[in-house]
This record gives structure tokens, sequence and C-alpha cells, in this order.
């Protein structure tokens, strides 16, 4: 057994060893101690890490190399704490009408599996308003791992089985108590973005963006000309260890480190408000000019397929502005007409009357007589 401290690892004999381990989470593979080789699987948890644009040009993430290496480092610690338990998500970072995904997440959980003792579940058919949507989870099991969520996955329903003790009911048992301590802990991987924001969601997930190295059309088999983790020999498996000792020892002085993500802000505008309401936005409204919503809202389905009632509009522009950009939205309601003069503005304290528009002002004030 292998004691990994922040900066020292022990090995021990389990027959010495005065406390009991599950026979499910011993690992069959024999380790020989540092090796200065750089393992595949370091070498394609840094693939994933780099973006290739159109003209196939990569561009290595470091800070998300870091980011990815303390969570690993965090999912197979047995280390715990309040202060500091997450999920770890996994999604895609590329935009894209696609959910085949193909990116990579897959074969990182797999890691993660050779290393604890882990139970996959069916994100797709996962019922968390269930008395018995942990059912098969046993007490031996260390990371729970929820595959493929869909987009309308309830994240909210998970908040106090990641950060508190997880109760367990199976069908004609009594329901059983596993303690924080001792408790699993969470990945998710999935190719949408969960809905749901603020400093709660925030306290509860660490996500990162598995870039567009891979796909259906170039695989980790076309890059390492053999299959990760079945075609190794011993050597290759204890590099693999190698570089899981040094994310654990990273995360034991780093704790979980997030990054600025890519796309996954965008990603979460699109799937609130709908794409081309954002591109309209993004193309249509000019910061610190006033405009008439009404006339906003008329263009809109005058240009585009998908129309839209004008409540989704407005609850879609205040998205937009407030949520996505950080700005602040001023609407002045001009009752008779049912109209509004609206700025998105990053001055809070902007007075509307202030702004010197002259031709959308005056525009505005023939109604205000």
């Amino acid at each position: 057994m292998l004691e990994i401290k922040k900066s020292t690892i022990k090995i021990h004999n389990y027959s010495k060893i005065n406390k009991l381990i599950w026979e499910n989470t011993i690992i069959d593979i024999e380790y020989k101690g540092i090796d200065s080789g750089i393992s595949e699987f370091e070498k394609f948890v840094k693939c994933v890490c780099t973006t290739k644009d159109e003209e196939s040009n990569k561009k290595f993430n470091i800070n998300k190399f870091n980011a990815l290496k303390s969570s690993i480092g965090y999912l197979i610690s047995n280390f715990k704490k309040k202060s500091e338990t997450y999920a770890i998500i996994l999604t895609d970072e590329e935009i894209t009408e696609s959910v085949d995904g193909g990116t990579g997440k897959s074969i990182f959980l797999e890691a993660i599996g050779k290393i604890r003792s882990m139970k996959e579940i069916d994100g797709q058919t996962l019922d968390l308003n269930s008395n018995f949507a942990f059912s098969d989870i046993e007490a031996f099991h260390e990371v729970i791992n929820i595959d493929d969520c869909d987009r309308k996955f309830n994240f909210k329903k998970l908040f106090h089985s990641i950060t508190g003790d997880l109760q367990i009911e199976k069908k004609n048992q009594n329901k059983i108590t596993i303690p924080f301590e001792q408790s699993p802990k969470f990945c998710l991987s999935t190719n949408h973005v969960f809905k749901g924001n603020g400093n709660s969601y925030e306290r509860r997930k660490v996500e990162i963006e598995f870039s567009n190295y891979f796909d259906s059309n170039y695989t980790p088999l076309d890059e390492f000309k053999h299959q990760l983790y079945y075609d190794w020999d011993n050597k290759e498996w204890n590099r693999f260890i190698n570089f899981i000792i040094h994310c654990c020892q990273f995360y034991l002085n780093n704790g979980l480190i997030k990054y600025n993500q890519i796309n996954l802000k965008k990603k979460r505008l699109h799937e609130t408000i709908g794409q081309e309401l954002a591109d309209f936005f993004d193309k249509y409204i000019e910061i610190e000019k006033l405009f008439i919503k009404n006339e906003l809202f008329d263009e809109y389905n005058k240009l585009n397929r998908s129309q839209v009632s004008l409540r989704t509009f407005k609850i879609g522009l205040l998205y937009w502005a407030e949520t996505y950009n950080d700005f602040t939205l001023i609407d002045k309601l001009q009752r008779k007409y049912k109209l509004y003069a609206t700025v998105v503005t990053k001055n809070k304290r902007l007075n509307i009357k202030n702004l010197i528009d002259n031709e959308v002002i005056s525009k505005f004030e023939q109604y205000m007589i």
C-alpha cells in the first residue's frame, strides 16, 4: 500500500497494516518506484488541455493542466475536508450542436477507476428524485462517476450528497448512511452545462473543459498507436502510478485549482437563452446606447426563424446583459404606450436622461407627449 503525503511516499505491506481494508479497493499493480519517464497517461492529459484551431495549430493551456492534475489528485486521495468538497464536472470545450463527445472524458475516468473503487451510473437514466437513486452504491465505493448527464440534469439535487453524509436506500432493506468522512467523491461528465448559478453552485463544483484535440476523426488510438491501459507493459503501468502520485501530492500542496474556462460561460448562455438570441444581442446591442426594447424585439422576430414572445426576449436580454456580461440593464417604462427605453451599461448609477444620443432620445420622446 502506498501512503502519499505532501512531500513523501511510503510503501507499506498489507499484512502489517493495523486496520481493515476492503478487498475491492486493492489495486493489482506491482509498483517499482520512481521512474524518470513520462507516462502515456500524462501525455494524454496534456492532449486534452491542448486546443487545435482550424489550421491544426496547437495551443497548450498550462492553467487547465494544473486544474486537471489537482482534480485527479482530489479524486484519488481519500483525504476529505468540509471546506473543500466538490464534484468534478468534465465537459467539452468546443461549442457545437453535436453531442457525440469523443474528447477523452471516458478514458480519463477509466484512469480514476484503475486507482479507486469507482461506481459508474448512467446520467441519462438516473432519477435523483427517487429514494433508490444510489441503491447500487456499496460502502467500499470511493468515487461515484455519473456519466453522460443530459441538459436536464438537476445538479442541485446532489448538493447534500456532495458535501454531507450519503444516504443509501435499497429495496426491502433498511436505509444506510455513509458518514461524510467515508463517503465517495463525485465526478460527472456531460456534453452540456448544468443550470444554476451563485455561490451554492460554485462551492460544489469544479468544471474542466476537455479540448477538441480528440474527436471522432482523431482518437487516442490514433495518437498513441495502441490502447491506453490494455496494451501497457509493467514499465508503463509504473509510470502511470508515478504520475498519479505526482497529481496527489500536487493536490495536497495546492488544493483544488480552478481556471478561466474557454467556452463554458458562452455554452451556458446558449443553452439558457438559445444561440440565435445570444448572437442577436451580441450584434445589435451597443453598450451605453439607449434603445427602444419593443422595437428591438420586433427586429429580432423579423430577422430570425425562431420567433419568441416578448417575455422570453426580455428574460434573455437580462441574462445576456447581467449574468453573462456582468453589465447592468436599466429600463424606463413609458406607461401610456407600454414602451421601454433601455440601456445596457457598465455604470450601475447611470441616469438615462443624461445619455447624449439625440436621435434615439428624440425618437422616444415622441411617445412622451
